[in-house]
């Protein structure tokens, strides 16, 4: 083997071993926002206009309370907008004060 191609496969290997060691450093119970965005997006009921189950679906409540302890305000609030955002609809407002209604109520 040629020294370039022993030095290609010495970076290789450093940077699988990097990414397993940052795979295991990473908390399993640590949720990002984004995976925060994507679990409310599909627990979501819409169509072009609103969100229907925002008030009524007892799986987006448990999200919006794992949100709370795990998540800052201002990245609570980002998340509710983000996810809201990626339907599409249109009464976007509305959907996020009932969601923020739940949050602190």
């Amino acid at each position: 083997m040629k020294r370039t191609e022993i030095e290609r496969i010495e970076r290789e290997l450093k940077r699988v071993e990097k990414r397993e060691k940052k795979a295991q450093l990473r908390d399993p119970g640590d949720v990002t926002p984004g995976a925060y965005i994507e679990r409310l997006f599909s627990l979501y009921r819409y169509d072009v206009n609103e969100i229907f189950n925002t008030q009524t679906d007892e799986d987006i409540l448990e999200v919006l309370e794992e949100l709370k302890e795990n998540l800052p305000e201002k990245k609570q609030m980002d998340v509710l907008r983000k996810s809201i955002k990626r339907t599409g609809v249109k009464q976007r407002d509305r959907a996020y004060e009932e969601l923020v209604s739940l949050m602190s109520g």
